[in-house]
């Protein structure tokens, strides 16, 4: 089975538009049609209240959809089938279904997602392409609504770019992601064959333009195929992925400046990644935030490199290992395990007095937005919640610790400071002291004592490193964060709350 991605344009509307002067008769003009649904919303088209909406959709499925067909000379005559020259997006499908279908010489299905911009006319073209695309070959059909994607339009450049083209990358990796699980749990059922397996596939024929170069580049990291077709051609354009990687070696050591533009600063730095266009800032005394590109890198690093945030809390966790075992607890705890499942539960880090004894503190391990985005910090609750039910069975710890790291040292200080008014602490310090209370009452009805602590973590090389070693001054960031060792009261602190 196939999965193919559509962006999907105007040309559906345009094309019929454009071939009045060779329409063979009863041509019916929608020039004015046209003007007056660009002056409608996304909306509007949705669901359909505007008249001027279904003046269109009839005229282009009873004179243009279906009722003409294409000579290979380029003259039209009328015709009972299907017009499969309507559009880029649908003949697009159809010669790749045609080409497939004699390579592996059986029918076989294909899932369509359809991606419109943020206007009127997309919005209706893909609406058509829906509603038809399985009167002209049964087997393909469209599998959700038609995504809209905010922002994504040419009218104005600054929420193209600012807006549109996040919001694009983001609706793709979802869909890639969707497919990879779908796929993994498909193959489990069969025991880890590959048969049937759901491939995904860009069709970048339709759309604007302008999308290309971006849906290419999506493709090309996620090792997608895409496929391409011209208006006038016959012949399907495939483009398989090429051996193209991103330079990985680049990645790791600019990654930290793009995760976190405002919280790790390096002028010089941040001022090269605004030069490849992946950060950007409106005056010299704003801070650094990432472009629509920066954050598709900044993604495709997560899900790829040793040093993304995926795998940062392992770095965490190991650090965390070290310093229980040589100087939290020294003499009382000599048992630490690592990743650990009690009642099908992972727990980062277990302490014990002896091996066997139930005596034991438990330790999740998280980056500090954990407490300060709503919807992390609901992930983080909802966990702790199903640690707290697995403990119960197993025996529940007597304490339960929260391990937050930060490259920010003002938050780091800021909650780590006993005589810190929260009344009057920034906001986001406040949101983060109101999420540890709420963790807190999760135990409120045990014996567990629950804490949490703060590390700071350090990317930068300092000062007097380079001057004592020479070969300091081009080493990548984690080098530092790696060779730091936690000492408390230094860079790892309880909070108070």
């Amino acid at each position: 089975m196939y999965r193919i991605i559509t962006t999907v344009g105007t040309s559906l509307i345009t094309n019929y538009m454009n071939i009045e002067p060779k329409y063979p008769n009863g041509y019916v003009n929608i020039n004015d049609m046209w003007r007056e649904l660009n002056e409608l919303t996304v909306k509007d088209v949705e669901l359909e209240y505007e008249e001027v909406v279904n003046d269109i959709k009839k005229v282009l499925t009873n004179y243009w959809i279906k009722g003409l067909r294409k000579k290979q000379d380029g003259s039209w005559y009328e015709s009972d089938e299907y017009n499969e020259d309507c559009c880029a997006e649908i003949k697009t499908l159809l010669e790749f279904y045609k080409k497939e279908k004699e390579r592996i010489n059986k029918d076989f299905e294909i899932e369509v997602l359809l991606i419109a911009t943020d206007t009127a006319s997309s919005t209706l073209a893909a609406k058509l392409i829906k509603e038809n695309i399985s009167n002209f070959n049964k087997n393909i059909r469209v599998i959700n609504d038609v995504i809209v994607v905010k922002g994504l339009q040419t009218e104005d450049f600054g929420k193209f770019n600012n807006e549109g083209i996040d919001e694009l990358f983001d609706r793709l990796l979802k869909i890639v992601k969707e497919t990879e699980k779908i796929n993994k749990e498909n193959s489990k059922k069969r025991n880890n064959s590959n048969e049937n397996e759901i491939k995904t596939i860009i069709n970048i024929s339709g759309g604007y333009k302008a999308l290309i170069p971006y849906m290419t580049i999506f493709a090309q990291v996620y090792n997608i195929e895409s496929i391409y077709i011209y208006e006038d051609s016959n012949s399907l354009i495939t483009i398989p992925p090429l051996p193209i990687q991103i330079d990985w070696a680049f990645a790791e050591l600019y990654y930290p400046y793009l995760s976190d533009p405002a919280l790790n600063r390096d002028v010089k730095k941040q001022k090269y990644l605004a030069e490849k266009g992946l950060l950007k800032r409106r005056g010299e005394d704003e801070d650094y935030n990432r472009t629509s590109l920066g954050s598709f890198f900044c993604n495709a690093i997560d899900n790829n490199l040793h040093v993304s945030k995926n795998v940062m809390g392992y770095f965490f966790e190991y650090k965390l290992y070290e310093y229980y075992v040589e100087s939290m607890y020294p003499n009382e705890y000599s048992k630490v395990s690592h990743s650990e499942y009690i009642e099908n539960q992972e727990i980062d880090l277990i302490i014990r007095p002896y091996e066997q004894n139930k005596d034991y503190i438990a330790i999740e391990v998280k980056p500090i937005k954990a407490i300060t985005d709503e919807y992390s910090f609901m992930k983080l609750k909802e966990k702790i919640i199903r640690h707290k039910k697995a403990m119960k069975e197993y025996g529940q710890p007597i304490e339960y610790h929260l391990c937050l790291y930060t490259p920010d040292e003002r938050n780091f200080n800021e909650l780590t400071n006993e005589n810190e008014n929260i009344k009057n602490a920034r906001k986001k310090v406040r949101i983060q002291i109101k999420s540890l209370r709420e963790l807190r009452k999760i135990f409120e009805d045990t014996d567990v004592q629950f804490k949490a602590f703060i590390i700071k973590a350090k990317y930068n090389i300092d000062e007097k490193d380079r001057i004592i070693n020479k070969y300091m001054k081009d080493a990548n960031p984690y080098q530092q964060l790696m060779k730091d060792k936690l000492v408390y009261g230094k860079n790892f602190k309880e909070i108070y709350f």
